[in-house]
C-alpha cells in the first residue's frame, strides 16, 4: 500500500511539472504575440 502511494506521488508531480512547462509554453506564445504587435 506504501509503495503504491509512492508510485502515486511520483506520477502527480509529473503532471504538475509537465502542466508547469505548458503553462510556460503558453507565457511564451503569449509574450512572442505582444512583442510582434509593438
Amino acid at each position: 500500500m506504501v509503495l503504491f502511494g509512492v508510485v502515486d506521488q511520483s506520477a502527480r508531480r509529473t503532471n504538475k511539472n509537465i502542466n508547469a512547462a505548458f503553462q510556460h509554453f503558453k507565457l511564451l506564445v503569449v509574450t512572442i504575440a505582444a512583442v510582434s504587435q509593438a
